[in-house]
Order: C-alpha cells, then structure tokens, then sequence
C-alpha cells in the first residue's frame, strides 16, 4: 500500500510541472483594442537617440526618443519623441502636435543599455481620415547599443 501511494505521489509530482516561458526581451501593446506581439524587435541608437522597432507579422510598432530627457516622454511634441504603427496594408500613423501619447521607462541599467517601460499613444494617417489607440503598451529589458 505504501508503494502505492509513493508511486501515485511520483507520478502526480510529475504530472504537474508545467513549462515556463521567458519573455525577455518583450515588446507588446494594444492596438485598437486587438493584442500586438511583436515577434523580432530591432533597435538602433546614435548617441541619445534611440530607435525601437517592434514587428509582428505583418504590422509595426516604431518608438523614437531621446535617453537624455527624462523619464516620462511625451510622444509627438517635436521631432524626437514620436511613434508610428505600420498596419498591413503599408498605411503609417504616426504622432504629431494634435495626437500625442507618452512613453515612461520603468527601469534603466548600464548606462540605458538595458532599459524597460510603458508606453501609448494615438496616431493618425497623413490624410488624417483615420485614427488608431495603441495603448498598454510595454517594452522590457531591451537592448539599446551605440
């Protein structure tokens, strides 16, 4: 009986390991309400200014700023801090003085070349006949080189 039991405790130990996934580096948000994952993101960075592109499939999420400015960005005064989404017909919304958004680093390492945060923003067509939310917004442990 005592074999048993040991044998059903094995066995139920077992059974219950699950499998964990990293998500490190990650770059997601929320795109009019519908989940955005980016599958590859690439960054390129000349001094302060950093770029970070996070693609899916067949859409883009672009996030430019500047290191040097703080921790809490607004997106879309001037040309340093902006972002842009990339749908899957090619059409590019971008920020600008009349649709804003913001970007908050929740944490910097090594001389920002690790860094994470939060970020949303809306943005428009060129035509500025349509709009889109991209809110929730977050990057995580993203390598910045120079």
């Amino acid at each position: 009986m005592k074999n048993l039991i040991f044998l059903f405790s094995v066995v139920l130990f077992f059974s219950s390991c699950e499998n964990v996934e990293t998500n490190s580096p990650a770059f997601q948000a929320k795109v009019n309400n519908v989940f955005f994952k980016s599958g590859g993101t690439v960054v390129s960075r000349a001094n302060h200014a950093v770029e970070v592109i996070g693609n899916s499939e067949n859409q883009k999420i672009t996030l430019n700023f500047r290191l040097d400015e703080g921790d809490n960005l607004i997106l879309g005064e001037g040309p340093n801090n902006f972002a842009t989404f990339e749908d899957n017909f090619g059409n590019i919304y971008s920020t600008g003085s009349d649709v804003t958004g913001e970007l908050n680093f929740t944490h910097r390492s090594g001389g920002n070349r690790v860094i994470s945060g939060t970020f949303k923003f809306t943005a428009i067509l060129p035509s500025g006949l349509d709009t889109i939310t991209v809110n929730k917004g977050i990057f995580y442990e993203i390598r910045t080189i120079e």
